[in-house]
């Protein structure tokens, strides 16, 4: 899931940490991370045509390197010897992007938070949404190796994305294939969302407007679930927003079919917490 960051707020508040999630960290496993990879794997292999639903962002791809790439830029147009310096790994929440930068910035003599927060947010927002900046996104360790090996066991793949469609659908394409992923037959398949999220109305740096593309996001992962289940038996489903692993959850997964499957890694602002019964890991290493 994508994603705009919040709109601007106290600079003490800005690095706040979420109690109940972790921080981002690339190599990180969860205590139950290998249990529940192989427990899926082992779904895959005994389910008679067996289905596994896969979101992309935050969950296959660490896109922080994108937002990483977008700073230095931004650092180099205002001479911002700080954020020229900054990578993916340097940021554990991609959601707080803008107030990430104005931390950085906090000991820049003569900066005017407001005003360098409202530039920033747009000057990212222009290019977060766009084909040529997903060059920079990359595969959770571990990822791809995954996801091949369900797929070589028989699963269908249905990589699920609130992507634009109009937009990135033939970047999207195209990474996936140059990083390794399946795709492209009738067991592979890539569903976007159809709506433009640049696109929809309002102050994109408000919280309302977060607020209408979560529900905008969350309504369309709502729709996947009956193309799924037409196609066989969902046995797990990886995504990183807690609202949308517990619709998957609820609908597919609480009388004991398959597993729901979180990826702690960074998600929406003030989300909701996990249902019990989804199992959480940090990525695909084990």
């Amino acid at each position: 899931m994508r994603r705009f960051t919040i709109g601007l707020i106290a600079l003490g508040l800005a690095l706040t940490i979420r109690p109940a999630f972790a921080a981002w960290q690339s190599n990180a496993t969860a205590p139950s991370q290998t249990d529940t990879l192989n427990k899926v794997e082992q779904l895959v292999g005994t389910t008679k045509n067996a289905v596994v639903l896969l979101d992309l962002d935050s969950t296959l791809y660490d896109n922080r390197g994108r937002s990483a790439a977008i700073i230095q830029e931004y650092g180099q147009t205002k001479s911002y010897t700080a954020l020229q310096i900054i990578t993916g790994d340097t940021i554990t929440d991609g959601f707080q992007v803008t107030e990430f930068v104005l931390a950085q910035l906090k000991n820049t003599p003569g900066i005017d938070a407001a005003a360098v927060g409202t530039e920033f947010s747009a000057f990212w927002a222009q290019r977060f949404f766009g084909a040529d900046y997903l060059k920079y996104d990359r595969p959770l360790p571990g990822a791809v190796e995954f996801v091949k090996g369900l797929y070589g066991k028989g699963a269908s793949l249905l990589y699920v994305s609130s992507r634009d469609e109009q937009t990135l659908r033939t970047g999207t394409e195209a990474k996936m294939r140059a990083d390794g992923f399946p795709l492209g037959d009738t067991r592979a398949i890539l569903l976007m969302k159809p709506a433009n999220n640049v696109a929809l109305s309002g102050d994109k740096n408000s919280p309302a407007y977060k607020e209408a593309m979560a529900k905008a996001n969350q309504a369309f992962k709502q729709s996947i679930i009956e193309k799924a289940r037409a196609i066989g038996t969902v046995v797990a489903s990886f995504e990183n927003e807690p609202g949308q692993i517990n619709q998957y959850f609820e609908n597919l997964h609480k009388t004991g079919t398959g597993v729901a499957v979180f990826l702690d890694t960074d998600h929406f602002p003030n989300a909701p917490a996990v249902s019990p019964g989804v199992q959480a890991v940090r990525g695909f290493l084990r």
